[in-house]
């Protein structure tokens, strides 16, 4: 395989709010953004999620940024919605030493909004707190809801804050976040695969491929189990100054053990499913 490749650019995952906490929200933001960064080529070293305490977010910042080795990006989703609670703008703004500045298009989109849906008058500053962003950082535009999102350096990493709510979050990732974050990544050098078995218990599976769940390298052995199958992950990675051509042979060379150990147990790849397979088994040999 030649020389591993060094690790690639981290990142961080922080999920904002105290419904996360005490179990009112299931966090599905953080295993979305893990997925979307990998494929960006960031290592995710880690996941927090953090409640609305005042001051706990700028906390934590401060603290990444004085880590031996920081991330080299954040991102964040949640607190950034129109409650008292919501601090992560404001928080930011001061960890910057910067004030929050209003966007002229966003403020006016609040205020149509407040007269649709919530009452007659001009909207309190609260409300309008959610077309803010601290000065100098770069508006993530939110086309599935109100609050603004938005970029910043924030000393050794570039700090990406996403609203909440997942569909919101999606939008406004796919809508400039990570075009940015992809700058800062290694797009093209890392690939996740996903091979599904059916029949056979986790330990079975492990037993013939325990070497390689112990390995490091530029290969690296996963395995997850679920009361419907077995899945074993495939994480190849290559580095900058390896040719793209290189993920290509590692995967292909991981694919050919997968499948010498566990070949004859295993029904499908990533999205595929034991349904589809018995399916496609059937076409196959002209049955219904």
């Amino acid at each position: 395989m030649g020389e591993v490749p060094q690790e690639g650019p981290r990142a961080v995952i922080l999920s904002v709010g105290e419904e996360l906490l005490d179990g009112r929200i299931t966090d599905t933001n953080s295993a979305w953004l893990a997925r979307a960064l990998r494929e960006l080529g960031f290592e995710v070293r880690s996941m927090r999620t953090l409640g609305d305490r005042p001051g706990e977010f700028r906390e934590v910042l401060e603290t990444l940024a004085r880590e031996q080795a920081p991330p080299r990006a954040v991102v964040s989703t949640g607190g950034l919605g129109p409650t008292a609670d919501d601090r992560v703008r404001r928080e930011t703004a001061e960890l910057l030493g910067m004030p929050l500045v209003e966007v002229p298009e966003a403020a006016s989109a609040l205020q149509r909004s407040w007269l649709r849906h919530q009452a007659p008058g001009e909207p309190p500053s609260w409300y309008l707190d959610q077309g803010r962003v601290p000065a100098g950082a770069e508006i993530l535009e939110n086309p599935a809801g109100t609050a603004l999102g938005f970029a910043v350096e924030a000393g050794p990493f570039l700090l990406c804050c996403l609203p909440g709510p997942p569909r919101e979050m999606e939008a406004v990732w796919t809508g400039g976040a990570a075009r940015l974050l992809a700058a800062r990544g290694a797009p093209g050098t890392r690939r996740t695969v996903l091979y599904h078995i059916a029949s056979v218990p986790e330990s079975q599976v492990e037993a013939r491929i325990r070497d390689l769940l112990e390995a490091e390298g530029a290969l690296r052995y996963g395995i997850q189990a679920s009361l419907s199958r077995v899945s074993v992950a495939v994480y190849a990675r290559r580095g900058p100054e390896e040719a793209p051509e290189v993920l290509e042979e590692r995967l292909r060379e991981a694919e050919a053990e997968i499948r010498r150990r566990v070949g004859s147990w295993v029904f499908g790849r990533n999205g595929e499913t034991l349904e589809g397979a018995v399916v496609a088994a059937l076409h196959r040999r002209g049955e219904t």
